[in-house]
């Protein structure tokens, strides 16, 4: 169906949002809209009140029976999952999805979070995901979980885009061996930033995002919260730590164990800004790290700074080239670019 009509999902919004997973959404429709996928908006509510939530009951119903009459038979429909809206509203939509199977519409939908890997349950994933005829997830590690679910073509997009205008420029007052840390920094999520300074009392760490507790021992690293299109100017450190959950000597909890499946979009944001990333060993994109030459892959941040440290300058040098690399491909939406088309040669 390489001739088809190729139509993307737009989710709009009267609310600013500043936070990297309505970037990574973003970021997707512009590179399809790049590609020549054509727009059809629909709305999404935030404000968690029953009236809106009844607004919005109404509104996700009617704007995808309009995607139903505009999308055209035998086209192509790229799908965000899960959709930006009211989990049970989005319910919603099923039955005009389903209609549009109907009239030999290709369904592609492409994961940004699976409950069922995320929070251990799953109340909309297989209503949604075994009407695509194409699935694109995260990384080979997500594709081997889902092959064993759904018998349609499962591609990986290997590592999430994260477009960027400005050409980066290597920033010469980085301190060597310095460490930034961006993203959701409550404790429940992100609790091993809390232990860092008593373990680690000489490293050199940079803290970016919301919620972090004004009154801990790592306030001396704060550097503050920023919109995804101004964070990467404020970063100042020599790599990216990718980690999450409670504890510095391995990922745990929920968000820790999510990391053996998913693309922390922070490990976009941090290549993008063309540093090199430090990782748990087994976070899924731990291979990509390997593969591309692009970072430290650690048991512990114990042992990744000790890695760190004892890098020669010869290493750190070609550690930074191939990260100016894949940094290059992730700011022009190569790795989005290239699934599309993946896509489109199946269909």
């Amino acid at each position: 169906m390489m001739n088809s009509k190729k139509y993307f999902i737009k989710e709009t919004s009267e609310i600013i949002e500043n936070h990297a997973g309505w970037k990574a959404r973003q970021d997707i429709e512009e590179i399809a809209r790049m590609n020549r996928w054509i727009p059809i908006d629909v709305r999404r509510q935030f404000k968690n009140t029953t009236l809106e939530k009844m607004k919005a009951s109404y509104e996700v119903f009617f704007d995808w029976r309009k995607v139903f009459h505009m999308v055209p038979a035998n086209s192509i429909l790229l799908v965000q999952y899960p959709l930006a809206t009211f989990q049970k509203i989005s319910i919603l939509s099923l039955h005009w999805l389903q209609q549009m199977k109907k009239k030999g519409i290709k369904l592609v939908m492409l994961i940004h979070d699976l409950e069922e890997l995320h929070l251990g349950v799953n109340n909309l994933d297989t209503h949604f995901l075994r009407l695509a005829d194409i699935i694109i997830c995260h990384n080979r590690i997500m594709k081997q979980y889902l092959s064993e679910k759904y018998s349609v073509p499962i591609l990986s997009i290997e590592i999430f885009d994260y477009l960027i205008s400005d050409r980066i420029v290597l920033d010469d007052t980085t301190k060597m061996h310095s460490i930034d840390i961006a993203g959701n920094l409550s404790p429940t999520k992100a609790g091993y930033i809390y232990k860092l300074y008593q373990s680690f009392p000489r490293a050199h760490f940079n803290l970016y995002g919301p919620n972090f507790l004004e009154n801990s021992e790592e306030k001396i690293w704060y550097r503050g919260s920023f919109p995804p299109s101004q964070l990467i100017e404020q970063m100042h450190g020599q790599f990216g730590l990718v980690w999450d959950g409670a504890s510095i000597d391995s990922c745990t909890g929920e968000s820790g164990s999510y990391l053996k499946y998913n693309n922390p979009h922070k490990m976009s944001l941090y290549l993008a800004a063309a540093k090199p990333v430090l990782i748990w060993e087994q976070a899924a994109q731990a291979q990509f790290v390997e593969d591309h030459n692009i970072g430290v892959v650690c048991s512990s941040i114990g042992s990744g700074l000790k890695e760190i440290y004892s890098l020669s300058e010869a290493k750190i040098k070609s550690m930074q080239q191939a990260t100016l690399d894949v940094s290059r491909r992730i700011r022009e939406g190569y790795y989005t670019s290239r699934v599309l088309d993946q896509s489109l040669s199946l269909l």
